[in-house]
Order: C-alpha cells, then structure tokens, then sequence
C-alpha cells in the first residue's frame, strides 16, 4: 500500500472509483465492485457469481459476496475488524452511494472524504509502471510510422476504416 495511505488500527479507505479499482487490485470491470483497505487487510466485495474471478485478480485482497437482501457482510467486515471511520473517494462518491453506505455502516463507522485524492496518488509511477510506458510508446511509434508511410502512397482512396485497419495488422 502506498506510504500516503497510513490507515490508523480502526479506520479503513473505500475505494468505488474504477480507475482505483484497477490502480489497487487490478480488477476492470463496470460497476459491482469496490474494495476496503484497512491498516492490515484488503477486501473485495462484489456479487456472489463474480466473487471467484475477483479473489484469483486481486493477489491478497480477503473476497466477501454482497449480498443485496441484508447487511450482515459489510457489518461484519466493520465489526471483525473494529473499523471505525471509513474514508471515501469524494469526488467519485456520489450522494446516494453515501446515503446507502451510511445505512449500511449506521451505529458501527462513521464515513468521512479522504484528503488524499487517489488520482494524485496513482500518478506517481513505479519503475515497472515506467517501463511498460516506455515499451507502449516505442510500439505505437513503429505503429504511426508504419500508418504515415501509408498514407503517403494510398493505392486507393483512404478512409477512417482503413486506417483502423492498417493499425489492427
């Protein structure tokens, strides 16, 4: 976990947004997923049939099925883990999505904005990170000089859809 995001023992950092979602346990999916760091533990929730798939993508992160008809497992996460303060994303938070974990959370944690914006956070690289963005860009300038050199010479009148496929070969 990155060293901006010291958790306290009872506290814990939402996260629902699916840029973080992928930055923090390499899940990309749309929506019926979020995650629950704590000082020492890493949660994914999300539906019962997905909750396999996610636990083999998200190395270390402890699965729990959501289960819409009650809410025995979020308040047993909160409660096994003592949290007490939960921090959300503000900015991707939305007001119903804080309405309905409030009810969720009610009489255990309290939920609060982070400070830290997450987007700042994962615009830091690694050195791993560095490297696949090198490797990205040297690939899609052999692309775009393989595509210009066509473009100069065009047998045939070229369209938009030609040029999407010079770059697919």
């Amino acid at each position: 976990m990155p060293s901006q995001l010291r958790l306290k023992k009872n506290e814990a950092l939402l996260i629902t947004s699916k840029p973080n979602i992928y930055y923090f346990s390499n899940i990309y999916i749309d929506g019926g997923v979020f995650l629950l760091l704590t000082k020492n533990k890493r949660f994914v929730f999300t539906d019962a049939r997905f909750i396999k798939g996610a636990a083999k993508i998200a190395k270390g992160f402890i699965p729990v099925a959501i289960d819409k008809k009650d809410s025995l497992w979020w308040r047993g996460v909160l409660q096994n883990n003592n949290i007490k303060t939960i921090y959300f994303e503000p900015y991707s938070f939305t007001h119903y999505r804080l309405k309905k974990f409030k009810a969720l959370s009610h009489g255990i944690a309290k939920l609060m904005p982070t400070t830290i914006d997450l987007r700042i956070l994962r615009s830091v690289k690694t050195a791993r990170e560095l490297s696949y963005l090198k490797k990205a860009a040297i690939i899609a300038s052999a692309v775009l000089k393989e595509i210009a050199s066509s473009l100069r010479n065009p047998s045939k009148p070229l369209t938009e859809y030609a040029v999407v496929v010079e770059i697919h070969k």
